[in-house]
């Protein structure tokens, strides 16, 4: 792969996608219907993957590390509002991605005003993982860091594309669960 750093964020996404179709083929397997819509889902999904092949490399420069701090910050203050206030955390993330959408205008000018708002509502998504699953304060510390460094590196994918924050933090989520998985075992 020559464009390896272009390409990561694409086989992050295709990783991601695709183990979630898989998934849910194996959870419907007995259901004829469920397996025919899911086969036809991940042929369409490989189809529009295959027509991204050749993405540009991201550019990092240093507010890139505020992105991730502003991600982990949204999915602490969701997960917060969400357990502390007894909260449900749709309105958790929304209260989050409500508050962070005052942010360019407080200095309008900023580039960096403009990227923070998408990178806290994409750490809220993370942030509304289920108190169960995530157990605490850590595990969301951690789906925030790695929520935020997947926003980074996939900064030229998907762009125009409705739910890629959603997918974003449901593979910093799923990422954080497999690395404390592996940790534990």
């Amino acid at each position: 792969m020559p464009n390896l750093p272009g390409r990561l964020p694409l086989v992050i996404f295709i990783l991601l996608h695709f183990s979630f179709l898989t998934a849910a083929l194996v959870d419907n397997i007995q259901n004829e219907i469920a397996t025919f819509f899911l086969v036809f889902l991940t042929i369409i999904t490989g189809m529009f993957y295959r027509s991204k092949i050749n993405l540009p490399s991201p550019k990092f420069k240093p507010g890139d590390i505020l992105s991730i701090a502003a991600a982990t910050l949204g999915a602490l203050a969701t997960f917060g509002m969400h357990l502390e206030f007894n909260m449900s955390a749709v309105l958790a993330a929304g209260i989050t991605g409500l508050m962070s959408s005052v942010i360019p205008y407080i200095n309008p000018k900023s580039d960096l005003g403009k990227e923070l708002p998408p990178a806290i509502y994409c750490g809220a998504f993370a942030g509304m993982t289920a108190p169960l699953l995530a157990g605490g304060y850590i595990f969301i510390l951690l789906a925030g860091i790695t929520t935020g460094s997947l926003l980074i590196i996939s900064k030229n994918a998907f762009n125009g594309f409705g739910g890629k924050l959603g997918t974003i933090a449901f593979g910093g989520v799923s990422l954080s669960f497999l690395i404390l998985l592996l940790l534990n075992s």
